[in-house]
């Protein structure tokens, strides 16, 4: 069984015993392997903050995966697949 959530994507973080201490919005920043049965994954809060390892049942989904840099793409100035100078 894959991992649920991908490298790029927001997620919620809550502490499993159902306390929020640390709860927030976090980016996952890597997938970690499976230890004593579950994933986990390195995570860091969104707007630059505080980075932690997590276990995969202490997320929920709060966003789709961001795709890297090199491949969003940048419409500004585009036109029918034709770029346009914009003075």
């Amino acid at each position: 069984m894959p991992h649920k959530f991908a490298a790029g994507q927001t997620v919620e973080y809550f502490a499993a015993d159902g306390r929020f201490g640390g709860a927030g919005l976090y980016t996952i920043i890597r997938l970690l392997p499976e230890d004593a049965g579950e994933y986990q994954y390195h995570v860091q809060r969104t707007g630059g903050g505080a980075q932690r390892c997590v276990r995969e049942a202490q997320l929920r989904s709060a966003g789709p995966p961001i795709p890297p840099a090199s491949q969003q793409s940048d419409r500004a100035g585009h036109v029918g697949g034709l770029s346009r100078r914009i003075r």
